[in-house]
């Protein structure tokens, strides 16, 4: 009977525990899915930032490009034509061959500035692969804590109701105990009053 007492009293002990360790185990997923939320937000905007900086980089190449090779061909068919018809301007036709020669230096400085962001843009690409394999790499480890607290979950749970069912079992056998300590209490007291008659 003390024995049965010491256990209940042990199961109702670690009850609040278990309990306990039920509501934070709760509380670690709750904050796991909120983690993994916010990694994939982060992973969208660098995303989305990079496509924009891409668009941005080809309309600025393109529009460079496409103005320098017309004003270029427009200087030349100029020169072109003011050769034809004044050979003689020797003085500016020189000017207007540095001038072309400007261009020409203004083409190949765009053109590098052109690779400069192009290498740019590599240096991001590479970024955001890079970005990307640490995100699957943290969404696996996140994953692995998921399936782990999912399985210590599962356990607090098997826990929790083979404690119940203790408790249960100790309930009816306590109830059982108290039906038997009245019938001994009957019986005393049937003996008792049954002693006098006899003496």
């Amino acid at each position: 009977m003390n024995r049965q007492k010491e256990r209940h009293k042990d199961e109702q002990q670690r009850a609040p525990e278990t309990q306990d360790h039920l509501k934070i185990c709760r509380q670690k997923l709750s904050k796991l899915h909120d983690k993994m939320a916010r990694k994939d937000q982060e992973l969208k905007t660098v995303t989305e930032q990079l496509s924009e900086f891409q668009a941005e980089a080809e309309i600025i190449r393109d529009a460079q490009l496409s103005q320098l090779t017309e004003l270029f061909e427009q200087e030349l068919l100029a020169l072109e034509e003011k050769s034809k018809n004044s050979q003689r301007q020797e003085e500016t036709s020189i000017k207007e061959q540095e001038r072309a020669t400007a261009l020409l230096t203004q083409l190949t400085m765009c053109k590098g500035e052109l690779t400069t962001k192009e290498k740019q843009l590599q240096r991001c690409q590479e970024q955001e692969r890079l970005l990307e394999k640490q995100y699957q790499q943290q969404v696996s480890k996140l994953q692995v804590r998921l399936r782990n607290t999912e399985q210590d979950l599962s356990m607090t749970k098997e826990l929790l109701v083979e404690f119940q069912q203790r408790e249960e079992r100790f309930k009816e056998v306590h109830y059982r105990v108290t039906e038997l300590q009245d019938q001994l209490e009957t019986n005393n007291r049937d003996f008792n009053n049954f002693l006098p008659l006899h003496a």
